[in-house]
C-alpha cells in the first residue's frame, strides 16, 4: 500500500499510504527486508500489544530505515 516509491543515491525509498517512509538499501536480498518490513509493522500494530507504530516513531518522525543491519525507526 505505497502512495510513492522512487530510487535516490541514498536508496530506494517508499512512502507508504500513511506517510511513513521506508528506506531500502539498493543492495541486499528484497525477500529477505521486505519480510523484516512486514515484521516490524504487524508486530507494531497488533492490538494484543499496547505498542502501535505512532507511538514509537512519533507523530513528526516517520521513518523505518533498513539500510543497515538494525533497523532504525526515527
Amino acid at each position: 500500500n505505497s502512495k510513492l516509491a522512487f530510487v535516490s543515491p541514498d536508496g530506494f525509498e517508499i512512502e507508504m499510504r500513511d506517510s511513513t517512509k521506508v528506506i531500502f538499501p539498493l543492495t541486499g536480498d528484497m525477500d529477505i527486508l521486505f519480510g523484516s518490513l512486514s515484521l516490524m509493522l504487524s508486530r507494531l500494530n497488533t492490538e494484543a500489544q499496547d505498542l502501535r507504530i505512532e507511538e514509537v516513531l512519533g507523530k513528526n518522525a516517520s521513518t523505518i530505515d533498513l539500510r543497515f543491519k538494525n533497523p532504525i525507526l526515527k
